[in-house]
């Protein structure tokens, strides 16, 4: 993360996944108004990275290039490796992560099978190369549950029609 655009996506991002991954763009101006003086010049720019933010449009009608009823939603490429332990190819981009443990409930706990730690080398570099590495884990899952379908709730076979 060298360039000012890197710092600001990331600080909009932070923010969005201490929201509950969105934000109105009038609220993300005042998050970001104490540091930018023009904060919808720098947030112009920025929210166009389609890998990082999803616009949803605002119905209020304004000269801007962005509604300020508009939702800004955090995205990411990030997912969670779907192979078992040890079974997963050499250039895994994908976090080796307890799925269970992302969505806050798995009941193996220290027993598990899976990952439930975030700081291992492999975990680590994933997290860098996407520039996600100082979120926090309830950030970071927070990301990965809006982004991810693996993650979603298992859905009964045998519903009734």
């Amino acid at each position: 993360m060298g360039d000012i655009s890197d710092l600001v996506s990331h600080f909009i991002t932070m923010n969005l996944c201490k929201n509950q991954g969105c934000l109105d763009y009038g609220q993300l101006c005042e998050k970001i108004s104490p540091i930018y003086k023009d904060p919808d010049e720098m947030l112009s720019g920025v929210l166009t990275e389609k890998n990082r933010f999803v616009i949803v449009d605002g119905k209020e009608k304004t000269g801007c290039s962005v509604r300020p009823d508009s939702v800004v939603v955090a995205k990411t490429s990030l997912r969670v490796c779907q192979s078992l332990p040890g079974n997963c190819h050499r250039n895994c981009g994908n976090l080796h992560l307890c799925r269970y443990f992302v969505c806050g409930d798995c009941r193996y706990r220290n027993k598990c099978r899976n990952c439930h730690e975030l700081d291992t080398e492999h975990n680590a570099a994933v997290l860098m190369r996407l520039g996600l590495q100082n979120l926090e884990p309830s950030e970071l899952f927070l990301l990965l549950l809006l982004n991810d379908p693996y993650l979603l709730p298992e859905v009964m076979q045998h519903l009734p029609i």
